[in-house]
């Protein structure tokens, strides 16, 4: 009897690879002047310090501290662990660009409730329980791994692959790139609540439609069976939570934020960086949002509305809400509404500001 496999032993192995990871990316920009600045150390205590060295050839009166670890590469020594603090250059949240505000605080709270109080929402097995769309059905066919043992492994891989995913802009990019390594405790902060806001909407939304639409799963049809009708997949609410993919909307959600970010702030120091990092993260959403139609867990129909719905909160969170306008031509602009005000009155309320 097939059972599925826990993976709550997986954040461990994701964390130790997100640091190994992220050194290169954010320091790279800082290795020849460390690097140079730690060999002219090391000659100029060589110079002045006549105590002879110890049998392992290291001086500890003079390098309390052991040095951080290097790698042989092709001739040269590549430092490996985590950025040094405050190394980097400072990242700057420009005057033009908003900040979290109040309203941003209440939306965000709002849309985690829903997706928790959605989990509570009676499903209706009988609400949505063939494929709607003309191509789930023959894709389904073309793309489902035919063993389950594998389909099983597909689907831990991308809850790992989620994980990863959803994980790196907080962090990597927001803790230990912008306020870590660079210092950039503002940049830091607000590119955090973006990431929870639009996280938060994306999952909210994600929440409420799949437990209202209860649209049953690819492998529900498969649960008559004896065998696989004892599993706990078809045992759960989560049977009937198909429409729309959450893993495809979370996904395309942080890999949008990430491409946002990393478009409007230099994290990485060079733009070719910075743009692989968007790149990198957009390849990623695509490959976990294949996995769920592999895994049998999704139709591709489930997957493409999660990706569009991800994406589209990504996007609209970042630039409509704070980065936009942040041309270094275009002047700041007030609000429409910034001189709007609402007057008590005897009869009631009035409004009255400048508009146009």
């Amino acid at each position: 009897m097939a059972i599925r496999r826990d993976v709550a032993s997986a954040p461990a192995a994701w964390l130790i690879a997100l640091a190994v990871i992220a050194w290169p990316a954010a320091g790279r920009s800082d290795d020849a002047v460390q690097g140079s600045s730690s060999q002219n150390k090391e000659e100029l205590a060589d110079e002045n310090d006549d105590t002879p060295a110890s049998a392992d050839g290291a001086d500890h009166k003079s390098f309390p501290i052991a040095s951080p670890p290097k790698l042989p590469l092709a001739g040269k020594s590549i430092k490996v662990g985590l950025p040094e603090k405050d190394q980097g250059s400072s990242l700057l949240w420009k005057p033009r660009w908003r900040r979290f505000s109040t309203g941003e605080w209440v939306v965000t709270a709002v849309s985690l409730s829903a997706a928790l109080a959605s989990l509570f929402v009676p499903v209706r097995a009988d609400a949505w329980s063939r494929p709607g769309f003309l191509f789930d059905e023959p894709a389904r066919n073309t793309l489902r791994v035919r063993s389950e043992g594998w389909r099983l492994n597909v689907r831990d891989t991308s809850d790992v692959l989620l994980s990863i995913s959803t994980t790196y802009p907080f962090l990597v990019d927001s803790l230990m790139v912008a306020w870590w390594h660079r210092g950039s405790s503002t940049v830091a902060t607000q590119m955090t609540l973006m990431n929870a806001e639009a996280m938060g909407i994306s999952a909210g939304i994600q929440g409420v439609v799949s437990a209202l639409v209860s649209r049953e799963r690819p492998f529900g049809r498969n649960c008559e069976d004896s065998v696989i009708g004892q599993t706990q997949d078809c045992l759960t609410y989560n049977r009937y939570r198909s429409f729309f993919s959450g893993h495809s909307s979370q996904a395309f959600v942080s890999a949008m934020l990430t491409c946002a970010h990393h478009a409007n702030i230099p994290l990485y120091g060079t733009r070719g960086a910075d743009r692989a990092a968007c790149v990198t993260h957009i390849g990623v959403a695509a490959a976990i949002a294949t996995m769920r139609v592999l895994a049998d867990v999704h139709y591709v129909s489930d997957v493409i509305t999660g990706a569009i719905v991800g994406s589209a909160v990504g996007l609209a969170v970042p630039y409509l809400l704070h980065y936009r306008g942040s041309s270094e031509s275009a002047p700041a602009t007030k609000s429409a509404w910034s001189n709007v005000r609402v007057v008590p009155m005897p009869t009631g309320i009035a409004i009255t500001g400048v508009f146009g």
